[in-house]
This record gives structure tokens, sequence and C-alpha cells, in this order.
């Protein structure tokens, strides 16, 4: 074949179509580079499902997202502080579970005290067992850290439990107080919050730490906490569940609202 064979070894020279010779029809002829990505509690996340494109779409083509210049909330601020104090008793949990397993377990145990609270309906311990539960979350990170196990499904399971989460914590509120609406309403700001960024990512690429907006899953869940704490110490007369659960409704939606006029005007910057 003509430029294919020779003596003396030769670089490949390319066909008219852009194809080096000897590369099979219909091969890819651009260089590939390593797949690196945002981490989500020490473990990669996927880049679709966490809020980062790795398909081809017309983001890529356009460029990447500038990162934002929000300031950073409560994760981006204290995460690097908060996540180094896990490794100890992580330890000797990465001996016998792997990080998926500390993370379904995480579940579990938000389960089990939101069932107790309904059983129970005292505030202040809900809040100081849902700190706890809510905070342990963090080891999964630090499993996954010293087992060497990340993984893309690891960062995604980690996602989808957060959700989940969240809604059997809101459900309970929901339960006691019978404020369903209420409930309802924070819950689907919580996950609108979440899927403004996911969905743009479709479009554009996004950073999975360059979205810092007013009320995050952090900011969520401290909310509640002390929610329950006033509750315990004021609430003897009235029950200020269902305001808070309504003031939380439209702290999520207005975080939403936010996130998509930030994906408005970074779409409508690259078309």
């Amino acid at each position: 074949m003509p430029g294919c064979a020779g003596q003396a070894p030769s670089p490949p020279r390319a066909w008219a179509g852009g194809r080096a010779c000897g590369t099979p029809p219909g091969a890819s002829t651009a260089p590939r580079r390593p797949s690196t990505g945002p981490t989500r509690r020490g473990r990669p996340i996927s880049r679709r499902g966490s809020g980062c494109s790795s398909t081809p779409t017309s983001a890529m083509r356009h460029g990447s997202a500038p990162p934002s210049r929000e300031p950073p909330m409560i994760d981006g601020l204290f995460k690097k502080y908060i996540d180094p104090l896990w490794e100890a008793p992580a330890r000797p949990l990465a001996r016998v579970m792997t990080a998926n397993q500390v993370t379904l377990l995480g579940l579990g145990l938000i389960a089990v005290v939101s069932l107790a609270y309904v059983w129970h309906r005292a505030p202040f311990w809900y809040a100081l067992s849902l700190a706890v539960a809510f905070s342990a979350d963090s080891l999964d990170g630090a499993v996954a850290r010293i087992r060497r196990e990340s993984s893309a499904f690891g960062g995604y399971l980690d996602a989808i439990v957060d959700r989940y989460q969240e809604m059997i914590a809101l459900a309970a509120l929901a339960y006691v107080s019978d404020a369903w609406a209420a409930g309802f309403f924070a819950l689907s700001g919580g996950f609108l919050t979440s899927y403004m960024k996911a969905r743009a990512a479709m479009e554009t690429k996004v950073d999975n730490v360059a979205w810092p907006d007013l009320f995050e899953r952090q900011e969520r869940i401290l909310f509640i906490c002390l929610a329950l704490v006033c509750q315990s110490l004021f609430g003897a007369s009235l029950d200020l569940i269902p305001w808070a659960l309504w003031l939380l409704a439209v702290l999520t939606h207005a975080t939403a609202l936010q996130r998509f006029l930030r994906a408005k005007k970074l779409l409508q910057e690259q078309a």
C-alpha cells in the first residue's frame, strides 16, 4: 500500500480525509486525553450525572463554562476542615465495609432516626440525631479514600442517597406536624435545585464545585436542625415546623431560580 510500507520507519501520512494510513475506517483521529473530573466526598463522579458533561455536546464545541464568582457556601467553606476529621473513625470501618455499603448504612441511619421521631416526637433529640447522621455522611468518602476504591458509580450512588435522606427527613417532619403541602414544596425545591445544574450539564460543561448558591444541601440540613431546636425551645404553644417548612420551600425554590438564571446566562453566552 503506498505510503504504508517501506524499509525505514516513517511517521504515518494522513489521507485526504484526515485519516492516518492504517487507521480503520470510522475510527476517531482525535488524541485521547485521560479522563479527569471533580470528586464528591473523595470519590470521582460521573460527569453527566454530577453536573459535568463528558459527551460531545454543543457546550464542548463552544468551550467550557467559566467558573462561578459567587461566594462559597457551607460545603465549600468547611469541607476541607471537616473531611479529615472522619479519617480516624473511618479506618476501622474500612476494614469491614466498602464505601458504597457505608453510603447505604447512612441512608438506613436516617430512616431509623426519622421513624424514631415519628414515635417519640421530641424535636431536640431528632435535631441531634439528624446532625450526627448527616455529619456521618462524610464517612463514605473517607472510606473510599482509605480503601482506594473511588468510582464513578460511588459518587452517583452518594448523590442519589442524599436525595432519599432529605426526602425521609422532610416526610417525618410533615407527618408529625401534618404539614404535607409545606413538606412537598420544600422537598421539590431541593430536588429542583439539584436538577437545574444537572440538566444544564447536558447542554454545557459545568464544574461540579462552581455553582455555590443560596440554599444548597448543607444549608438545608442546618436549617432543618435549627428549626427542630427552635421547636423544642419555643414551640410549647405553637407548632413552628409548618412555618419552617414553608420558609424552606421559599428559599429552596429561590435557589432553583438562581441556578436557572445562571444556566440561562451561560447557555446564551455560548450560543
